[in-house]
C-alpha cells in the first residue's frame, strides 16, 4: 500500500494556536507611529504589539481608600510647610 502524503504545515499544539481576534480602532498619529515602530524593529505590526503586551507592566490602580490616604498624606505635608 502507498503512504499518503498530506504534506503542509504540521498541526500547531493546542496552547500555541492563535485563535482570538481584537480590533482597536486608532488615531492617525497613534496608527502611523505603531507602523514606523513596527517596522523599525523588523517585525509585523500584530507581533509588534504582543512582544509590547508581554513586556508590559501594568499597576494597578489605587482604590478609592488608597486614594483618600495619599490626599490625607499629600494635605499634612503641606499644612507643615
Amino acid at each position: 500500500m502507498k503512504e499518503i502524503k498530506t504534506g503542509g504545515r504540521p498541526t500547531k499544539e493546542l496552547g500555541k494556536k492563535r485563535t482570538y481576534m481584537v480590533n482597536v480602532k486608532m488615531n492617525t498619529g497613534e496608527y502611523y507611529s505603531l507602523k514606523a515602530k513596527a517596522k523599525s524593529a523588523g517585525i509585523s505590526r500584530s507581533e509588534y504589539i504582543r512582544q509590547s503586551i508581554a513586556g508590559s507592566i501594568i499597576r494597578s490602580r489605587l482604590t478609592p481608600e488608597m486614594n483618600d490616604y495619599t490626599n490625607l498624606v499629600h494635605k499634612m505635608s503641606y499644612l507643615n510647610n
